[in-house]
């Protein structure tokens, strides 16, 4: 007697059929490290003001004692040599989240004056996330 609920053959649609490969978007490694290198790009526009390095550093400061410039070490990530990490996944991982959590930083001058680039950012990150099951919004609680 066969049993066809385990037959790969029938076409069932069920909602758990459903949920198996649709539930998240596939990309291949080019397109992830692709998105992974306009969220850099977007952030080290942001960075380069010092009033963002400042708040940055405050932000560091109360959550972790310690500076950007000193978790960014502590990390091995060194944002003007990220390129050669792309096929690292834990040091994009590492920097995705961090930059998740300093953009969503609720500064009038960061959020009116680089508004395109955290748009950017937080597109790319929103697609990653799901991609990589990131769950950042896990680390972006105070």
């Amino acid at each position: 007697m066969k049993d066809d609920f385990f037959d790969d053959n029938v076409n069932m649609t069920t909602l758990f059929h459903l949920l198996g490969d649709n539930q998240r978007p596939n990309l291949s490694n080019k397109e992830i490290n692709d998105m992974c290198l306009k969220v850099l790009l977007n952030f080290n526009k942001i960075y380069l003001d010092q009033k963002n390095i400042d708040l940055f550093d405050q932000v560091c400061i109360k959550k972790y004692k310690i500076n950007l410039t000193t978790v960014l070490n502590d990390s091995n990530i060194y944002l003007n040599e990220i390129e050669q990490y792309s096929e690292n996944q834990a040091i994009w991982v590492e920097l995705l989240t961090l930059i998740s959590m300093l953009i969503s930083t609720n500064d009038n001058y960061l959020q009116v004056n680089f508004q395109d680039n955290i748009k950017e950012i937080n597109k790319n990150i929103e697609i990653l996330d799901k991609v990589l099951r990131l769950k950042l919004h896990l680390y972006n609680k105070d």
